[in-house]
């Protein structure tokens, strides 16, 4: 079984659809915006879906549902969506900034900053991302309830998947999955879990990577797996980071939720199979 990803042009995408009619191969999920009515080649994951304008919004709600109506024709019943961000310029410059200089946060094994000024500064604006985000971040989240509503309910053969995300000012965070939960009674709406995504948050002292799992395992449909490295760069083929995929996983129901290896481009062939082979030998068979 494959995921059809958002990166790619017309042609590739109705190339997939092609081998799934043949029966060639098994797409079990596609990650919007993809599929033939996609224009652009680079990957599109609907950025504006949480807009407070509404004309923007409904942009990418119209594209996420071209691409559900694709996933339905190729046999796919579910899609990864993003649910959007806190789009304020300088709530994200903000943290990246900090991600970049505090790739080390939380391992003892790198060298510390000796300068105590330097590190209160740092705590100062760890402190100041997550008032702003939180600030901010209610006018963004209506918005995506009301997509994931309409999406739900127009589409209810089809699952739908809110996947974590890599930066804390995208959404949603663990409190406002809880809510969309608690809030939209949907059957066909669940969480997917990306660990690379899961671990840059919680290595950066964010958010604890194994709260998404504690609190709403029963709703995971799927698990996006790849590797991170020392610099907090993610979609490594597993065994070239750090990560300890093997005790992640187990927190995880296969029978439950459905594994995608979610590989950069950036990595030759011979690196992902060796990727594979490091998933199949070491951790479990997909």
């Amino acid at each position: 079984m494959i995921e059809a990803g958002s990166r790619g042009s017309p042609d590739f995408f109705e190339e997939v659809e092609r081998l799934a009619v043949l029966q060639r191969c098994r797409v079990a999920s596609i990650h919007a915006v993809s599929g033939p009515s996609k224009e652009q080649h680079p990957a599109d994951y609907a950025p504006d879906f949480a807009s407070t304008d509404d004309r923007t919004r409904r942009s990418d709600l119209d594209r996420i549902a071209q691409s559900v109506e694709w996933a339905t024709k190729i046999g796919a019943n579910a899609v990864v969506i993003h649910t959007g961000r806190v789009d304020d310029d300088g709530l994200k410059t903000m943290f990246l900034s900090y991600k970049k200089d505090s790739s080390y946060k939380k391992d003892s094994s790198y060298k510390k900053d000796s300068s105590r000024k330097s590190s209160d500064r740092r705590n100062e604006v760890f402190d100041e991302i997550i008032r702003v985000r939180k600030q901010l971040g209610r006018e963004h989240f209506e918005p995506v309830l009301a997509g994931l509503d309409e999406l739900c309910c127009r589409f209810p053969e089809i699952q739908f998947f809110i996947e974590t995300r890599i930066h804390y000012y995208e959404i949603p965070l663990p409190d406002e999955l809880e809510e969309i939960f608690r809030r939209l009674p949907h059957k066909n709406l669940g969480y997917w879990h990306d660990i690379g995504h899961t671990y840059v948050q919680d290595r950066l002292g964010f958010v604890p990577m194994n709260i998404w799992q504690k609190r709403f395992g029963r709703r995971c449909g799927g698990v996006h797996i790849h590797d991170v490295d020392t610099d907090l760069t993610d979609h490594w083929p597993p065994g070239e980071g750090v990560l300890d995929l093997q005790s992640i996983l187990k927190q995880f129901d296969p029978q439950r939720s459905q594994y995608t290896l979610e590989i950069n481009a950036r990595s030759d062939f011979r690196s992902v199979l060796n990727g594979v082979r490091n998933i199949r030998e070491g951790v479990l068979m997909i």
